[in-house]
């Protein structure tokens, strides 16, 4: 390809004029020996081309044919569509998407610039890669209320970030708003500083630059210091998307999710994995509150095997004013935390807790979280807690007057694969005899000693991967040369059965060759490791071990589960060897 030098700026400028909407083809493989005319047969091959005049009306479409590439070239966006009529950015023809890239440095560069935009603007399954900046920048440089944009099958890979307002490339104009902004089903990938970036600065008297931003479905892979940064934003939500490995070990202040001075605004359905941090400071959390939030709701999040803790709630000068504001109004409910705090803050060992909170944040509810400690067996300890209200450096033992803390379930994680044995798990046999949890807690060594002196021959189950009495029915030969042995059938389990090829069903919730059948990343591991990681890992994810049985189905076939155990599969499966098999409760896959 000719190299190019020099700053070239290519753009496509749209302004709207009163001409019946068209689809415009760009193709820079193209043959065709017919002057470029944007038609499927003489397409534009340069975005910089023909296209930097191009005028467009409500409705118009451009296309990118799939697989092709563009260098150097940016689309600028000065207008939109309407509502019913959107200007629409998306692809034509089969392959992959297809891709603009940005190899030449420059303080301001972005691959796509979206101006004033009154009407729709839809930007559809487009690749954007190996930028010195940013992937699509919103500008709204002239006149208040932009917004309407939709940004959905998208592409962010090894730029700086991949969607951005403000964030030192730009400081909007105290009148300038943005108002409903969509992204869906886009992949965030290697990026050094984030994956969505909204940080206007100062935004003026309302406090607000971004009004329903919506954010699902994505996932944030290695992006930089957050994947999601959020300040001075009112109303949306960012529901069901992934996001590993947030943060950096040489940086403070690293989080997944960061917010300041965001107002009525929904953490729905998370999924949140690796947030890493530098070693003398309490971040590298999952959620971090930072300051001046308001009526922030964050549920059913699942957030896991961060370096810090699943929550952090503060209080900064990182608010729209450069005051110190604590938080308020901000309920964390249903959610699941377990395997945070990897790297404890050196020094502050009580800080290691899921949810760490610094400050008194008025009308702060947390209720009805699941929180799975982490057991050291060097120790025989928890090597963290729940939760820890920071109060003149250390921790506090009762909640503040003005929050509510209350419902929240802890269990134990137990992570020593050498020292597990897959037909007793303490948490799920204490969590499912309630005589047991009243008796002995979780303690693990009173546990083990009542399972194997008396819950073996009794005919109880202490694991999800083994129950006695199913092994029995479940294999005739067993039935012959053993017996109703509940002891002995352990064993043979234990000894043998595990290890046949393919090991044997065990329970109604694990058939080992099932669940290295049905996940990929499970198919090459051990028959014994398959039935640890179900235990340890499988079942928090809601992972399917059965063709007779989904937990993560279970919990969503009823209401009243959703309720109350929301995406804690851990507690909703003792529940259903609790209450739910006697009730006649059924969930297959």
């Amino acid at each position: 390809m000719r190299k190019i030098t020099g700053r070239i700026f290519a753009a496509l400028m749209f302004t709207v004029i009163p001409v019946s909407a068209k689809t415009w083809y760009v193709s820079s493989s193209s043959t065709s020996p017919m002057n470029e005319t944007g038609s499927f047969d003489a397409p534009f091959r340069r975005l910089d081309g023909s296209l930097r005049n191009f005028s467009s009306a409500e409705g118009d479409t451009v296309l990118l044919k799939s697989g092709d590439k563009w260098y150097n070239q940016t689309i600028q966006l000065s207008s939109s569509g309407s509502k019913l009529k959107p200007l629409v950015i998306s692809s034509y023809g089969s392959g992959a998407q297809p891709q603009i890239i940005g190899l030449q440095a420059s303080e301001d560069a972005a691959l796509i610039f979206i101006g004033n935009s009154h009407g729709t603007t839809i930007i559809d399954n487009i690749k954007f890669s190996d930028n010195p900046k940013m992937g699509i920048r919103l500008t709204f440089l002239k006149e208040p209320d932009n917004g309407n944009i939709v940004i959905r099958n998208c592409t962010f890979e090894n730029m700086e970030s991949g969607i951005g307002y403000g964030y030192g490339y730009y400081t909007p104009k105290d009148s300038s708003h943005v108002k409903n902004v969509q992204v869906d089903h886009c992949l965030f990938s290697s990026l050094i500083k984030g994956g969505l970036l909204f940080y206007p600065g100062k935004t003026g008297s309302t406090g607000i630059s971004v009004e329903n931003l919506n954010i699902s479905n994505s996932t944030f892979d290695r992006c930089g210091l957050y994947s999601i940064q959020l300040n001075a934003v009112k109303y949306g939500s960012a529901t069901n998307n992934t996001i590993t490995q947030s943060g950096d070990t040489s940086q403070i202040g690293s989080a997944s999710i960061y917010l300041a001075s965001v107002s009525d605004y929904i953490l729905d359905g998370n999924r949140i994995h690796n947030s890493i941090r530098e070693d003398k400071n309490p971040d590298g959390c999952g959620i971090d509150f930072e300051t001046n939030n308001r009526r922030i709701i964050a549920q059913n999040n699942i957030i896991n095997n961060g370096h810090g803790p699943a929550i952090f709630m503060y209080w900064s000068s990182d608010a729209i004013d450069d005051s110190v504001h604590e938080n308020s109004d901000i309920t964390i409910t249903r959610n699941v935390f377990y395997n945070n705090n990897q790297n404890p803050s050196i020094g502050k060992s009580e800080y290691n807790a899921e949810i760490l909170i610094a400050g008194n944040h008025q009308g702060a509810q947390i209720t009805n979280n699941s929180a799975y400690l982490r057991y050291d067996y060097s120790s025989s300890k928890i090597s963290e807690r729940l939760y820890c209200l920071m109060q003149n450096g250390s921790c506090a033992s009762v909640p503040l007057a003005t929050m509510t803390i209350s419902g929240n379930r802890q269990g134990v994680l137990y992570f020593d694969y050498a020292a597990m044995d897959i037909s007793f798990e303490p948490n799920f046999y204490a969590s499912t005899y309630l005589d047991l949890y009243n008796a002995f807690g979780y303690n693990t060594n009173a546990l083990n000693s009542h399972w194997n002196s008396f819950g073996v021959r009794e005919g109880r189950i202490a694991s999800p991967i083994f129950d006695a009495e199913f092994y029995y029915i479940a294999h005739p030969d067993l039935q012959i040369n053993i017996g109703k042995n509940y002891f002995a059938l352990r064993n043979h389990f234990l000894n043998s059965g595990i290890n046949e090829t393919p090991g044997r069903i065990s329970s109604e919730i694990f058939d080992v060759s099932y669940y290295k059948n049905t996940y990929p990343d499970i198919a090459t591991m051990s028959n014994t490791d398959a039935c640890k990681h179900f235990l340890t890992l499988g079942i928090l994810e809601g992972r399917t071990g059965s063709r007779f049985f989904s937990v993560k189905r279970y919990v969503e076939k009823y209401a009243d589960l959703q309720s109350a155990f929301g995406v804690d599969y851990r507690s909703a499966l003792s529940h259903y060897y609790r209450n739910g098999k006697s009730e006649g409760r059924l969930a297959p896959p």
